[in-house]
């Protein structure tokens, strides 16, 4: 039986910027509420404050081959991917796409929150269902990563314009303002962009049951 769409209309206060969940919306003014339906992250934590796993299959345990702690603080958590994840635009959602969104994060000149990815020494795709994170200092919710925390980001349609920012002539404008962040959004939540207006409109966003 074929699912059934849904449309989603909401309103915010203020004009988000990009329904990317980690980036800096000047001022702070816009929080992740509007844009979690557009993404979604390894981990939920639902209504009750217990983590549920979303794109991970299970969640890293503490003192397993999951989620290892050295003497010196430093750690690793591995999160295996549910098989079969996409886009919203029908291409494979890999681990690979988190290692490109942890290069991205980790950019200085990119407007995006850099928590926790500052205290990330590395991240690898063993395979694409396998994501390893090696942690430079302990970091609580390192086995419960949301989206507003750890977002991957399509890397198909974002590393050339990202790779040519990062070489010699390039800028970090060219990146930050393709439509992708704005108008033409592909996430991997429960929703996608189906029509933005921009400014002042009688219904400021619409979006579709992905």
């Amino acid at each position: 039986m074929p699912r059934q769409q849904t449309t989603l209309r909401f309103v915010t206060r203020f004009e988000i910027q990009s329904f990317a969940a980690k980036f800096d919306e000047p001022g702070g003014r816009s929080g992740p509420y509007a844009k979690r339906p557009f993404n979604a992250g390894l981990v939920l934590v639902d209504a009750d404050s217990r983590p549920r796993p979303v794109l991970a299959e299970t969640l890293p345990q503490l003192n397993t081959a999951s989620w290892q702690v050295s003497p010196d603080g430093r750690m690793e958590t591995t999160y295996s991917l549910r098989p079969n994840l996409t886009w919203h635009d029908g291409a494979a959602l890999t681990a690979d796409d988190f290692v490109f969104a942890w290069r991205v994060y980790r950019s200085p000149a990119l407007p995006f929150s850099k928590k926790p990815q500052d205290l990330v020494d590395s991240v690898a795709a063993t395979d694409p269902r396998t994501l390893l994170v090696r942690w430079s200092a302990p970091f609580s919710d390192a086995g419960s990563l949301t989206s507003e925390l750890f977002d991957p980001l399509p890397a198909h349609l974002l590393r050339d314009t990202f790779d040519a920012a990062g070489q010699e002539g390039g800028s970090a404008e060219s990146f930050i303002n393709l439509p992708f962040w704005s108008t033409a959004y592909v996430g991997a939540g429960p929703f996608r962009l189906d029509r933005r207006e921009l400014g002042a409109f009688r219904m400021d966003d619409q979006i579709t049951g992905a």
